[in-house]
């Protein structure tokens, strides 16, 4: 399973020669056996002081061991004309054993860290390695205060994370050029900040979003009162089905593995910037619907995506296309389990 790993970090700069080496035959060992502790990898108890040394030197940064493996993950990005960067935030949770200076996390009695992680892949799945990752937590100053700060700027926010996510897609745009290099996400990550600099940014990457905003259009709906406007969501769902198809649904924790049978739908809308955001410009997006049939309506297993994507739905291979790119968001969940 490890051969080859050793390659990863074959650029790793720690400072120190000895780091650099004690980092490759560390990586090894624990490749060996991904779900073993420490103590379990190391064939002895020298090997495992010279790990946890390592581990605690001050002088090993984590973006130090990540730039040498990201850089690999370059190398093999070159060699694919489709690209998926996916995002997803995990949670690591030590409130058992909390250390002393331990952030908190959804409570004040819940303590650890939030991962914030940019994984690579092919449109088929084949992970490609890591390009990112950001850890974060919160304090009691900032615990509970997400509905007190929606007009604030979006760099003091947590979710800034994922715009951040977006420009990282960016930055593998410009270096390959000729790639498609899409950023996927799910519905916390659906930030009109995107889809702006998505629009704005020349050469930019493509993006998958699952949306959560009720998100309106720039046609007002008089049946809804004098100052609304037409839903997105809405007008998507209530078009003409252009595809059906059927899938296999990985195993969650909510549901068994199963076949399900999807009506999709697609259209292209100019969509309102948010109220508290109301100084930015309109975009122009496209849309995905994506609803299960055949199942109970209060099934809440049941699939209802609805995707928002600069990638093109002019045909239905387009459209299909659309929704295998966000069905392979499910491999950075695998990834982080």
């Amino acid at each position: 399973m490890c051969e080859g790993i050793v390659a990863e970090l074959e650029t790793v700069d720690l400072g120190d020669k000895r780091r650099n080496d004690r980092s490759r035959q560390l990586l090894e060992l624990l490749a060996a056996d991904p779900a073993a502790s420490v103590n379990a990898s190391c064939p002895n108890w020298s090997e495992t002081l010279g790990a946890y040394r390592l581990l605690k030197n001050q002088h090993v940064r984590p973006e130090d061991i990540l730039s040498a493996h990201s850089e690999k993950t370059m190398e093999r990005i070159e060699q694919e004309p489709v690209v998926l960067v996916i995002q997803d935030t995990t949670t690591l949770n030590y409130t058992k054993h909390p250390p002393r200076d331990a952030l908190l996390l959804d409570s004040d009695d819940q303590f650890g860290l939030y991962d914030h992680t940019h994984l690579t892949c092919t449109p088929e799945g084949l992970p490609l390695g890591v390009v990112g990752v950001e850890f974060f937590g919160r304090t009691p100053e900032t615990l509970g205060k997400t509905s007190e700060r929606k007009a604030d700027p979006i760099e003091t926010k947590e979710s800034y994370r994922w715009l951040k996510g977006y420009h990282l897609a960016n930055d593998i745009q410009q270096r390959f050029p000729d790639k498609t290099i899409v950023s996927i996400g799910d519905r916390e990550g659906d930030l009109y900040d995107i889809y702006l600099a998505a629009a704005e940014t020349p050469n930019s990457a493509d993006y998958v979003f699952r949306l959560k905003s009720p998100r309106s259009t720039l046609e007002q709906d008089p049946t809804a009162g004098k100052h609304a406007y037409q839903k997105v969501r809405k007008c998507v769902e209530e078009s003409t089905v252009i595809a059906t198809q059927t899938v296999t649904l990985p195993r969650t924790p909510k549901r068994k593995e199963r076949t399900a049978t999807l009506e999709i739908r697609a259209m292209t809308l100019t969509v309102k910037p948010p109220h508290a955001r109301s100084y930015m410009g309109p975009v122009q997006m496209n849309f995905v619907s994506v609803i299960e049939i055949g199942r109970p309506a209060d099934d809440l297993t049941a699939v209802n995506w609805f995707l928002g994507t600069s990638l093109p739905i002019d045909s239905v291979a387009n459209v299909l296309k659309v929704v295998k790119y966000y069905r392979k968001r499910w491999t950075i969940e695998v990834y982080t389990r």
